[in-house]
This record gives structure tokens, sequence and C-alpha cells, in this order.
């Protein structure tokens, strides 16, 4: 929904979504799984990258959803981590650091600047980016 002049993004139901995600597909994040319990799919996933060494299994795609939020993932390399980009509409920077304390809480994790929630070490970096008419949430799970 968009109140004023950013967009509030649904509110996470942490709790759900965690389950789903320990029941769910090899690879679905918990991004991901949000963004389909919370958002109508508008495109099928496209620019499709499968692993090498498993040509069935899917390492990266892309997917829009409704009002205009786009989701990418790549894990392509072995044992390189996973990198992932949530796409939303312009949201309030204070917006963005709720949504993803919310869904992504890390007891290991901080603020390291306006823009970054990160952990010291191995683990999972987010990292906000805005423009005029977006604001990516960019994730990188990893060493």
């Amino acid at each position: 929904m968009i109140y004023g002049q950013g967009f509030i993004p649904e509110s996470p139901d942490t709790f759900k979504l965690k389950s789903i995600e320990r029941k769910g597909n090899f690879g679905e994040s918990l991004g991901y799984i949000y963004l389909k319990e919370n958002y109508d799919v508008s495109s099928e996933q496209d620019s499709i990258i499968y692993y090498e060494w498993e040509p069935d299994i899917i390492c990266s795609f892309k997917q829009d959803f409704e009002e205009g939020i786009t989701y990418k993932v790549w894990q392509c390399k072995e044992a390189g981590g996973v990198s992932e980009r949530i796409t939303f509409p312009r949201m309030e920077n204070r917006t963005a650091r709720e949504f993803i304390e919310l869904l992504f809480y890390d007891r290991w994790n901080t603020w390291v600047s306006d823009l970054q929630y990160e952990p010291e070490g191995a683990g999972c970096y987010y990292k906000i980016d805005h423009s005029e008419k977006q604001t990516v949430i960019e994730i990188y799970c990893g060493c």
C-alpha cells in the first residue's frame, strides 16, 4: 500500500513465514516466501539459470509481484553464498529498516550505518538502496 509519500510493505507474520520456510522447498528464502504469501505474482519466473552440476535445479531467477515489486536471487556458485534483491516502490528509510528488522531479525546483526544491517563475521548482510522511485533491499548470506 502507498500512504502519503512512501510505500508501506505488508507487515510480515514472521512466525508463520519461518514455519513455512522450515517445511518448504529447498532454495525458497524467507524474503521470497514473504512475497509469495503477501503479494500476487504478476510474472512467471524468468532469467532462469540452472546449476551446472544439477541441471534440473534452478540457482537464479527473477520474478515480478503486484505493486511493482521484483525479486531476484542468485546462488549459482558452490559454497558461494546467496544474493537476493527485493525491489519495492520507494519507501521511507525508517520503513525499510523496520521491515528488515521484522522479517530478518538476527541477534548477531547491528546497524553499522543508516543503510546496512550486518554481523561482524559470516551471516546475512542487508543493504538498503533508495532511488527516486524505488527502494531496494539487497541481501547476501554467506562468509
